[in-house]
């Protein structure tokens, strides 16, 4: 499956690059394609218009080639991860949290707010701060009948 990895990235040391790695890596050994932020020639932008064109070519390949994406543990604070996960939701793009697709597979809850609020899955998340997810199978979706 192309997955995109989303996280926070800005205020993180070298901006969230270890992060981004470990969780890429367990990705590619489940023989995912992976398009990581960090990896991209806009990786390291920091301030304006470097951080604008990051942002679009980001979300273009969400628009144009993933088939899922997955966040990592704090992405609610992030603004652009944030903007990821609403990009992928419009486009009913699943969306899921790293450790659960790593557990449990495209059978994992997926998150389904873009704030990241609801219950989740996972009986370690509150210990773990990893994103809170909803439902899982005949979950619906806000405003979906």
């Amino acid at each position: 499956m192309r997955i995109y990895l989303s996280g926070p990235m800005r205020g993180l040391p070298d901006m969230g690059r270890a992060e981004f790695a470990r969780g890429a890596e367990a990705l590619r050994a489940r023989d995912h394609e992976v398009y990581v932020p960090t990896e991209q020639p806009g990786g390291k932008a920091r301030v304006g218009a470097a951080v604008r064109m990051a942002l679009a070519d980001n979300l273009n390949w969400i628009c144009e080639r993933a088939e899922g994406v997955v966040v990592l543990p704090g992405w609610r604070h992030s603004r652009g991860a944030r903007a990821e996960v609403a990009a992928a939701r419009a486009l009913n793009i699943p969306v899921w949290p790293l450790p659960d697709l790593l557990l449990h597979g495209e059978a994992a809850p997926q998150v389904t707010e873009e704030a990241g609020m609801g219950a989740c899955s996972c009986p370690d998340a509150a210990a773990s701060r990893l994103p809170v997810v909803a439902g899982g199978e005949g979950a619906e979706e806000p405003g979906q009948p």
